[in-house]
């Protein structure tokens, strides 16, 4: 069962990585009027679409990184926090 889970959680991350990052590559297309002039609501709703990625991005990331923890293969860094 845990291989299972373990398949399952590989796969979706892989999927969910694939489809943020095309949508990445389509936003900045977009950004750069490949597909011609863009408007000002048009930019907008690119710069969302492209915040939603990045948090799906960390979301995928932090489910890898809970696979990597619970199969103790996650290596922590340890570093100072500049003050201010």
């Amino acid at each position: 069962m845990e291989r299972m889970k373990d398949t399952f959680l590989a796969i979706v991350s892989h999927e969910l990585r694939t489809a943020s990052q095309r949508h990445s590559g389509l936003r900045r297309m977009i950004k750069e009027a490949i597909y011609g002039p863009v408007n000002e609501k048009q930019a907008r709703a690119s710069d969302r679409i492209m915040t939603n990625s990045h948090r799906l991005l960390d979301i995928v990331s932090d489910l890898l990184d809970q696979g990597q923890m619970e199969a103790g293969k996650l290596a922590l860094a340890c570093a100072p926090i500049p003050a201010g």
